[in-house]
């Protein structure tokens, strides 16, 4: 008969004394702020070596969650949301048929998607735009108000809206995203004006510019605000139309280049 000799099933690592589990519990009862490697960097101080992944277990069977690492900040979207009213600033700029670089400089209040001020300078410096923020006083400053790291303003931005009483708020490096309302407003201005007629001079694109502002708050419709219009009611759902006697009138607006349809009265 042949006979197979089998070795040992090599052991395992010594199971930790119940005495230093009841000490990593009261550990972590006398400290509840002390995660896993807390406890185990704690324990070698004392002479007794347990891992980190051996305390997490312990403690994960006596049924203590260990305490989160890393702070969760909150969203850019809960931050903004924070603030009731706040406005965004940016500056586009165009080009005028002698080549000259024109900036043009909106305020959105976003959350009604209102348009507080447009301007266009050809020199835009710290007292024009201070002087901007002048005009827009009637409209009482928001407690918040979004700019970009713009080299315009970048640097002192910040301290001139603390005069005005409202808080800086600066979007992160290389983050557009979170800019998204001011910059698609610009786009849309440049899209449904500025690149369809010749811009003479700074004056004819601030003409451009005022008209569009009329545009844009009373008859524009917003999909950020559900299609409502900024300085209209909302609209009733309930209402009923009968399409038999509806009449309606359009009318050319911004130098004819959008035609705005209307119900007749």
């Amino acid at each position: 008969m042949r006979i197979i000799w089998r070795s040992k099933k090599p052991k395992g690592r010594p199971p930790i004394h119940e005495n230093i589990v009841d000490l990593i519990i009261d550990m972590k009862r006398a400290n509840w702020l002390w995660g896993a490697q807390r406890i185990s960097d704690e324990l070698k101080i004392m002479g007794i070596s347990v891992s980190k992944k051996t305390v997490l277990k312990i403690l994960k069977d006596s049924g203590y969650l260990p305490p989160k690492t890393k702070f969760s900040p909150p969203t850019w979207r809960s931050l903004l949301n924070s603030y009731k009213r706040y406005w965004a600033i940016d500056f586009t700029t165009v080009f005028d048929s002698n080549g000259i670089q024109l900036f043009i400089l909106g305020i959105i209040e976003v959350p009604s998607r209102k348009l507080v001020l447009i301007n266009v300078t050809a020199n835009p410096s710290k007292k024009w735009i201070i002087q901007q923020f002048r005009n827009t006083f009637p409209n009482e400053f928001p407690a918040a108000i979004l700019h970009d790291r713009d080299g315009i303003y970048g640097q002192w931005l910040p301290g001139v809206l603390e005069e005005f009483g409202s808080k800086s708020i600066q979007t992160q490096v290389r983050s557009p995203w979170q800019y998204g309302v001011i910059e698609r407003f610009h786009l849309s201005l440049k899209n449904e004006v500025l690149d369809r007629v010749i811009l003479h001079d700074a004056e004819r694109v601030r003409e451009l510019c005022a008209s569009y502002q009329s545009f844009y708050n009373r008859l524009r419709p917003h999909q950020g605000i559900a299609g409502q219009i900024p300085s209209r009611q909302k609209s009733d759902p309930n209402k009923v139309i009968d399409f038999g006697e509806i009449r309606i009138k359009k009318v050319k607006v911004l130098d004819g280049l959008v035609t705005h349809f209307r119900i007749a009265a």
